[in-house]
């Protein structure tokens, strides 16, 4: 991590009031995540089960999730107003604090990162998400893991877990690197922190609302369509059967694999879990255009490949790839944002972004070595 000047410093955080203040009114108007687990946190406040009835859309975030939105439902019984500007600024908080630890060489390679996921970034606060709560635990861990730090970065990536389902990809990552104590601290906490929630319930209650979650998050509740950007909807959308649906999965998973292994432009372990990040967005069943606030540590290590060894077809590659992560095609027209959604835009745009970081040319020394597997 660089260090921050003073000067730098009061700048992020002057940037930082200014988004703020578009942010956090537009989160308060709007907030409809948030909004719609206030029922199910009021819920498990009167020891009623929280998953009996399916949401409108998707699946109901996991137990733990529920547990952090329970001050913000109480909150809302006096105001709604306040409990969601008081989500969109922790949301906020945890974005910057994440920013402040993205590896930099200099702010350009932020600037144009950010405005590389600019409408996921603003649909997380329009939407009132955990994905600024899940980055900055994906940032942790990658810092943890740089620092040979296995055990905290399990912590974190089970927590994250425990939050939301797809970052479990991340304890995979894990056992890719042999970081044995960490997968093991990892499980551990997404398990205990996952079910210490229920434990409200009394064990029977307990495995009452597991097995509702679960009918409520089968793949009958999946939404194949609307903003789904997953590659499942993109081989419904192209009509796929299911050896189509495996043969996209597997080749994302095949590019984050080549991407894990190619010489380093920042910390390793950034730049690996990085990839991983969005490998796991795009393998996740359902993935909302604000899942894609998970290419902005990707679009980092994009930007700091040599541009001096960049042909013009890997220069066009990440400039489409980056209109497409951007969102800017669906800020125009109700009309032309269904139709970027029904081309499975985004999509497109992440496998193309990991074309880049797994193909382009980068310098032949690394300037960060591979993450070396734990003794432990």
């Amino acid at each position: 991590m660089t260090r921050m000047t003073p000067r730098e410093m009061r700048l992020l955080l002057l940037a930082g009031l200014v988004y703020a203040a578009v942010a956090i009114p537009t989160g308060i108007r709007r907030g409809g995540d948030l909004q719609a687990h206030f029922a199910a946190a009021q819920l498990w406040l009167q020891g009623a089960q929280m998953y009996a009835h399916p949401p409108r859309v998707g699946v109901w975030w996991p137990p733990l999730a529920v547990l952090l939105v329970v001050p913000f439902a109480l909150a809302a019984q006096l105001s709604a107003a306040v409990a969601k500007g008081a989500w969109a600024a922790g949301s906020l908080v945890c974005l910057g604090w994440s920013i402040t630890r993205l590896p930099r060489d200099r702010w350009r390679t932020v600037v144009l990162a950010l405005a590389a996921v600019a409408a996921p970034l603003n649909r997380n606060f329009e939407d009132l998400n955990l994905n600024a709560v899940l980055l900055a635990l994906l940032v942790a861990a990658a810092y943890e893991v740089g620092r040979g730090r296995e055990g905290r970065a399990g912590a974190w990536i089970g927590a994250a877990a425990a939050l939301k389902v797809f970052p479990a990809v991340w304890l995979v990552y894990l056992a890719y690197r042999r970081q044995w104590r960490g997968l093991a601290v990892g499980i551990a906490v997404a398990a205990g922190l996952s079910l210490a929630p229920l434990l409200r319930y009394g064990v029977p209650g307990a495995f009452d609302a597991v097995r509702d979650w679960l009918a409520n998050s089968s793949p009958v509740a999946w939404t194949q369509g609307g903003s789904n950007q997953s590659l499942s909807t993109l081989a419904t959308r192209l009509h796929l059967p299911g050896a189509g649906l495996a043969f996209l999965d597997l080749a994302c998973i095949a590019l984050g694999i080549v991407a894990l292994r190619r010489p380093k432009v920042a910390d390793a372990a950034f730049e690996e879990l990085a990839v991983v990040g969005l490998v796991a967005v795009l393998l996740s069943p359902i993935a909302w255009v604000h899942y894609f606030l998970f290419a902005l540590p990707l679009w980092i290590i994009a930007l700091r490949l040599p541009s001096h060894e960049r042909t013009p077809a890997w220069s066009i590659a990440l400039w489409l790839a980056g209109v497409a992560t951007s969102g800017i095609a669906t800020m125009w027209s109700l009309s032309l944002r269904d139709a970027v959604f029904k081309l499975s835009l985004y999509t497109w745009g992440g496998l193309l972004l990991l074309v880049v970081v797994a193909f382009a040319p980068r310098p032949l020394s690394a300037s960060a070595g591979p993450v070396a597997a734990s003794p432990h």
